[in-house]
């Protein structure tokens, strides 16, 4: 696990002695519920003629709120111990792209 070398504790393997944080993993299944949010908006608008601005908004407006607790929930799983923070990492990128997404979808008007 860890080796010992005077003062210094190292590591042996950074990504497969610990267990993967759990927030982070929680994190990633919210980007992706985000993810599949916004593809259903697109095709429920696509099968209307564009004509579901309602439907659309509001699915894209909890996509963002979801993205937006994904991005909290793994920030809050840094904080775990000896946990890798892989997970957590990938869960702030892609809620953090998903929620700036969905603000640059707002703003433009799309």
């Amino acid at each position: 696990m860890a080796e010992k070398t005077g003062k210094r504790v190292y590591k042996k393997s950074i990504f497969f002695d610990s267990k993967p944080s759990i927030k982070g993993v929680i994190s990633i299944f919210f980007g992706i519920a985000c993810v599949i949010l916004i593809i259903a908006g697109l095709i429920f608008s696509y099968a209307n003629g564009g004509n579901a601005g309602k439907v659309v908004g509001s699915l894209a407006l909890t996509a963002f709120f979801i993205a937006c607790f994904g991005v909290y929930i793994a920030f809050m799983g840094f904080k775990e111990e000896d946990r890798s923070y892989l997970p957590c990492k990938i869960g702030v990128i892609w809620c953090g792209c998903v929620a700036v997404f969905v603000l640059f979808l707002f703003f433009t008007g799309l």
